[in-house]
């Protein structure tokens, strides 16, 4: 009996220390992206003027994966928002939009 039950107590225990060591080498990248993410500031939608998180939605008519992934609004939505400072924002400098 512990002939079968050793190498699955040893595959969990592989998994385990993996799984951890994963975890405690990535906390500082998701840290700064957690950090990134709040100095950057909300998503804007231009059409509803909601001002916070993207939800995803998918291409109407199409095989659903990852491909076929879009941000949107979380409240009506629409594809039409920007970050302030990003490259969507109409008013960032240099953004090559000209206004009349």
């Amino acid at each position: 009996m512990l002939d079968l039950l050793q190498p699955v107590l040893i595959m969990v225990a592989v998994m385990s220390v993996l799984l951890l060591g994963g975890l405690l080498l990535n906390r500082a990248r998701g840290k700064r992206w957690d950090d990134k993410a709040s100095a950057e500031g909300q998503a804007r939608c231009r059409d509803c003027g909601h001002v916070g998180t993207l939800s995803y939605g998918f291409n109407p008519g199409a095989q659903i994966n990852s491909s076929n992934l879009r941000l949107v609004c979380e409240k009506c939505h629409s594809e039409n928002w920007f970050v302030p400072g990003g490259k969507r924002d109409p008013d960032r400098k240099g953004s090559g939009v000209i206004h009349l």
